[in-house]
């Protein structure tokens, strides 16, 4: 399974979760879930020539919309406030391994 596709000048990654890649670890707050996330989707962008800063589109799944707020504060440390990419965030019934977030991202690789 790939963690993104680069088609022409865009990155198209694949669901971002909170594990450690190093040790598989899950952790259970959801600010540790958060910074975790945003952190290997980063990778992710980074090695696919892209990153968060250069975000066109971002999808974010919670099981929990109480933690939007949380959430939002983790997310603008990473992307270009000035140029924000569109963004969808929606509350989903629930993710695998009892995630409570998860993100895709779109990524503009010029």
């Amino acid at each position: 399974m790939a963690q993104g596709i680069r088609v022409g000048d865009l990155l198209f990654t694949g669901g971002s979760i909170p594990r450690d890649p190093k040790t598989l670890d899950i952790p259970a707050s959801f600010e540790d879930q958060c910074k975790l996330v945003f952190d290997n989707l980063e990778a992710v962008l980074r090695a696919g020539g892209s990153s968060l800063r250069r975000a066109v589109k971002v999808n974010i799944y919670l099981t929990d919309m109480k933690d939007w707020e949380t959430m939002n504060g983790f997310y603008r440390q990473y992307i270009d406030e000035s140029a924000p990419p569109a963004r969808t965030t929606v509350q989903v019934a629930g993710l695998n391994n009892n995630y409570q977030i998860e993100v895709e991202a779109v990524g503009l690789c010029q």
